[in-house]
């Protein structure tokens, strides 16, 4: 019957050092999990200043409405091509543009890929 305080004095100490050592470390852990730039709401403003001209005008043009949209950029053929990624009524499309701002065609399925199937076809 003597151990029994002796372990709430113990769980006592346990909780005080906790509550004493976890708001600094939660700090810390705050701090260092911050994304780096380039990734986020500031990615998005670097993103929209640093891309062509006529890719940004496309783009504006594009999303004007949506209820939102971003942009994927990507490099293929060695050119940058821009995935913009725009949801409107409920439904995600994809329009890709080229650095000209010119819209370019969806990309051809891959050669042995199964074709997709989700949109119902009439008969």
């Amino acid at each position: 019957m003597t151990s029994h305080p002796k372990r709430y004095i113990g769980l006592c100490c346990v909780l005080l050092v906790l509550a004493a050592v976890a708001p600094p470390v939660a700090d810390w852990v705050r701090a260092e999990s911050r994304l780096p730039p380039g990734y986020g709401a500031e990615g998005d403003r670097w993103r929209g200043t640093h891309m062509p001209g006529p890719v940004r005008a496309t783009v504006g043009e594009r999303s004007a409405g949506a209820e939102a949209s971003w942009v994927k950029e990507t490099v293929e053929g060695g050119a940058w091509v821009y995935e913009l990624h725009v949801l409107t009524g409920g439904n995600w499309s994809v329009v890709r543009i080229a650095p000209s701002g010119a819209v370019l065609p969806p990309p051809a399925p891959a050669p042995g890929a199964e074709p997709d199937m989700s949109a119902e076809v009439d008969g």
